[in-house]
């Protein structure tokens, strides 16, 4: 009986559709600023899934790959990806573009509509700090971090909040948070030089 469970546990898992796993993967990476990786992952990604095509947006958005990642934006929103996640990759891609006032006007539409969106939060707290907005950015990116608790880059730019704050405590907080949540990203190791410096 052992045997049959565990052999039907085994099929169960290879029969789990590839493009799932990856991404999930694709997913981890892009959230590890790991773009080329995450974009290379969330390739197969089927038009109906949302997570997918939303985390592949931003992913080519950050490739500056801006015609693909308005494609990827559609396709979630035909799969039924709500306002607020649409707005927000849109923002995604007129950040690359460099088209910031553009980028904020969408993610202010996108907190408005769901003032639950992470995401809306994140981008908002990285223009304000572009904007040397270092009050507005720290709330912005502590409300991310509240709602979406995953996300390691929320601690990165909080922590460049807190510096333009001239809260070193809450800088080295941040920053030391971000190197233990993702060790691998491109910044790790530019963060733990300038967490040295303040030991």
């Amino acid at each position: 009986m052992k045997n049959k469970l565990a052999t039907f546990a085994l099929s169960a898992l290879l029969a789990a559709p590839v493009w799932a796993v990856n991404v999930d993967q694709g997913v981890e990476q892009f959230k590890k600023h790991q773009y080329t990786q995450a974009e290379s992952s969330l390739a197969g990604t089927p038009d109906d899934d949302v997570r997918g095509q939303l985390t592949l947006a931003h992913t080519l958005a950050a490739n500056k790959k801006f015609n693909e990642a308005n494609a990827a934006v559609s396709k979630a929103q035909a799969a039924g990806a709500g306002e607020a996640q649409i707005k927000t990759a849109k923002a995604a891609v007129l950040i690359g573009q460099r088209d910031v006032a553009g980028a904020q006007k969408l993610v202010n539409e996108a907190i408005a509509a769901d003032p639950n969106c992470a995401e809306a939060y994140s981008y908002r707290g990285q223009i304000r700090i572009n904007n040397k907005d270092f009050q507005g950015a720290a709330a912005d990116l502590e409300k991310a971090i509240e709602l979406d608790p995953s996300q390691p880059y929320n601690h990165y730019y909080a922590g460049m909040a807190y510096n333009g704050l001239k809260r070193p405590d809450k800088m080295v907080e941040h920053l030391q948070t971000f190197v233990k949540m993702a060790p691998d990203s491109p910044d790790a190791d530019k963060v733990q030089s300038l967490l040295r410096a303040f030991r």
